[in-house]
């Protein structure tokens, strides 16, 4: 059984991408698209 926390060697950047990739219009969220674009 895997210990709950963090992973020991997480890629932050692999992690921003994921979330980019797996994103959900929410009116408080500015999109991966939006933020790419500087807003």
């Amino acid at each position: 059984m895997r210990e709950a926390g963090l992973l020991p060697h997480a890629d932050p950047e692999a992690l921003l991408a994921w979330y980019d990739r797996h994103a959900r219009v929410m009116p408080w969220r500015v999109a991966p698209e939006a933020r790419r674009a500087g807003v």
